[in-house]
């Protein structure tokens, strides 16, 4: 097994230990007892359009950049990465969408990284209003020169190739730059502007659903709240500490939906539901694929 999944492992496991000793694991179920059904069921459902809109934006990126697919290939691709990021720590299992095209590999597990930062961007995005309002102005500014240059990488992809290839001369890996050199993508700034539009307005999605957990589990609180603290949360999916982000998301969600008196034991309730709903649910059918078909 990678040493680097087997030291990700035993931190996710020792973060989880750490939390469960921290809070009243009877509170934490009681919680789960005397929940809304009704309003987590409506969560679940929200992850139908935000699988929809996440699978059309892929589709755009593939259909721009590589050529035409049908949607259906698409969105197993989709499905099947999602279950790979699964286990992985900041999902970079997610190149494993690739293992449904034949061919233009290099170039199309390129995309999911275009994909993932199209992501990164429009969270880091939205997480600037709960870091105005939580947190100091040099983490304010420090986010909103990432942003930039997330962006900057976004529009000019071809960049990121070449500092790749920079990097593996220095690492002397002539298979990596051989595969780098064998990827170039067209500038298409309008693909990339619809794709980032699609993205914003699909994660809008986790803001309802996690105010809806949040009303679920009978907390009193006003969805101008969740906009304050529910992207932070989604950050961690993309901090490659923990397999799937558990135990850090657990713990930041804790503390940050302590600034508005919500118990930590329903704010690790709220943050491990929204996992589930977004991400855990999504992986599951992506096995399902994995299982039935051989990709």
């Amino acid at each position: 097994m990678n040493k680097n999944l087997i030291l990700r492992s035993f931190v996710t496991l020792i973060l989880i230990i750490i939390i469960l000793l921290i809070i009243d694991i009877n509170k934490l179920i009681d919680n789960l007892k005397n929940s809304n059904i009704i309003y987590l069921f409506l969560a679940l459902l929200l992850t139908i359009p935000f699988v929809l809109l996440k699978s059309f934006k892929w589709f755009l990126l593939i259909r721009g950049f590589v050529g035409k697919f049908n949607f259906t290939r698409v969105l197993k691709s989709f499905l099947v990465g999602m279950c790979f990021g699964l286990i992985t720590p900041g999902r970079i299992g997610e190149i494993a969408r690739v293992y449904y095209f034949k061919k233009n590999k290099a170039k199309i597990g390129f995309l999911v990284g275009i994909d993932k930062l199209l992501d990164l961007f429009v969270v880091v995005i939205y997480s600037l209003i709960g870091i105005i309002l939580l947190f100091n102005i040099k983490l304010l500014i420090t986010v909103v020169i990432l942003a930039f240059l997330i962006i900057f990488l976004i529009y000019n992809p071809n960049i990121i190739i070449r500092i790749f290839k920079f990097l593996f001369k220095i690492l002397k890996s002539k298979k990596m730059i051989d595969l780098f050199s064998s990827v170039k993508l067209p500038k298409k700034n309008k693909i990339i502007s619809l794709t980032l539009f699609i993205t914003f307005l699909t994660y809008i999605i986790p803001l309802i659903q996690f105010y809806l957990i949040l009303i679920g589990l009978k907390v009193n609180i006003s969805f101008s709240d969740v906009i304050f603290v529910q992207p932070l949360i989604m950050l961690t999916n993309i901090l490659p500490l923990t397999i799937s982000g558990l135990g850090v998301r657990e713990g930041l969600s804790a503390i940050l939906l302590s600034f508005f008196n919500i118990p930590k034991e329903v704010a690790i309730n709220a943050s491990f539901l929204l996992f589930i709903v977004t991400t855990f649910v999504i992986g599951i059918i992506g096995l399902y694929f994995i299982l039935n078909k051989k990709i």
